[in-house]
């Protein structure tokens, strides 16, 4: 697992699944990485989360498959309204569906996986 002593940036990063222990442990992973972490338990609770805080919120990393709004569909809302803040999508899948053109992380993942891809995509990675 990657040194927090060695983390890039002080970024807040979203995390948001809606299955408990997956959104527990990246959270854990990236706390640990040393990056400060809000989570959500759905999409929509992501929009809301970014509405009201989105100037701190640097990373969103969000599972695919939800119930409601799903992950392709917070993807849409974030290009639209937040077009800097950078998505990160998970999924059980192998490859990210075709419309998606942008960073896909296949479940599952090791901690040192997702804080590689986080810092790449974090200001300063």
């Amino acid at each position: 697992m990657a040194d927090p002593a060695e983390s890039l940036s002080d970024a807040v990063v979203l995390v948001v699944d809606d299955e408990d222990l997956v959104r527990r442990l990246m959270t854990r992973t990236l706390t640990e990485a040393g990056y400060e972490v809000v989570e959500a338990r759905s999409g929509v609770e992501a929009v809301a989360l970014l509405a009201a805080d989105h100037g701190r919120i640097q990373l969103v990393v969000s599972d695919i498959a939800m119930p409601g709004m799903t992950g392709l569909d917070l993807a849409g809302v974030i290009t639209e309204r937040w077009p800097t803040v950078p998505l990160l999508l998970v999924s059980g899948q192998i490859q990210p569906p075709p419309e998606f053109r942008g960073c896909f992380l296949p479940k599952p993942f090791t901690p040192d996986s997702l804080v590689a891809v986080a810092v790449s995509l974090l200001p300063g990675g």
